[in-house]
């Protein structure tokens, strides 16, 4: 009995300062109704507006040293061009949900050449979130190109290539 009344007593402390989530379901599904997600961190509380379709982007939480973020990768189709963004969100009292970092790129895109075959050059592009260190955010970028043709659906790879990138936090 001694040791639940003190698994109790502990819970409000370890539970203190912690980020929740609740993912809200949308009443209206179209291509440009964003899904909505709560946010809440002790007696704050807001409503975030991400993504497409009625759906959200993916999100987590994240840590580095003694602070809290909100790690969002977001894509959006547009023309036949699909856009892509890295957003980090601040959970701290004083900017609650401010963007703190965002990177929008091109992560698929084609060109074509105008010729008899219909060839096109795709570049593909993926971002990918490393982590935070001394204020600095680091992602790796992967490259590919690719040479194709309408007539012939065998795609060859042109070039791949990877490359760390480090950006300055707001």
């Amino acid at each position: 009995m001694k040791k639940l009344f003190l698994v109790l007593l502990c819970l409000p402390i370890i539970g203190f300062g912690q980020v929740d989530f609740i993912e809200l379901k949308q009443e209206h599904i179209c291509h440009m109704c964003p899904g909505l997600l709560v946010v809440q961190k002790k007696n704050l509380s807001d409503t975030l507006r991400l993504g497409s379709w009625g759906e959200l982007p993916d999100y987590k939480l994240i840590k580095s040293s003694d602070k809290e973020y909100i790690l969002i990768n977001s894509d959006y189709i547009s023309g036949g061009v699909i856009e892509s963004c890295i957003l980090i969100l601040s959970t701290e009292k004083s900017n609650f949900l401010e963007i703190i970092f965002e990177k929008i790129y091109v992560s698929n895109e084609l060109t074509y050449f105008g010729d008899i075959d219909y060839s096109y050059e795709q570049i593909i592009r993926d971002f990918k979130y490393l982590e935070i260190i001394d204020n600095y955010v680091l992602i790796n970028v992967d490259s590919s190109i690719w040479l194709g043709s309408e007539m012939n659906e065998k795609l060859t790879l042109k070039s791949r290539g990877s490359k760390k990138l480090s950006f300055l936090l707001n």
